[in-house]
């Protein structure tokens, strides 16, 4: 299943968003972030860090990342670098989010 699609279904966005989405993160990573730790702290987003273990993304950053933001989780690609997707650990936190989302009401 594409990416698109599978976001489409389990966002209540739907999949028209998606470009807007992946748009959004190219910004964040092209520019200078200017979130303070109180603002990263309160995110209440369902987050998730993927990050090979031969990343150019320092460990140790996503690990402080993941420790920050609470209720987030972390994944480390054995064997990976730099922009590692597995599409089906992705689906999974996905549907996982939708479910809960559902669940609580949102």
């Amino acid at each position: 299943m594409q990416m698109t699609e599978a976001y489409g279904r389990l966002s209540h966005d739907g999949a028209a968003y998606w470009p807007i989405l992946l748009d959004r993160v190219k910004r964040m990573w092209t520019t200078e972030p200017e979130f303070t730790r109180v603002e990263v702290e309160n995110i209440e987003a369902a987050t998730i860090f993927i990050v090979g273990d031969i990343d150019l993304i320092m460990l140790e950053y996503a690990i402080e990342m993941y420790r920050v933001i609470p209720h987030a989780q972390l994944c480390v690609m054995p064997n990976a670098g730099h922009g590692v997707l597995p599409q089906e650990l992705i689906l999974a936190f996905l549907q996982e989010t939708s479910a809960t989302v559902c669940q609580d009401g949102g």
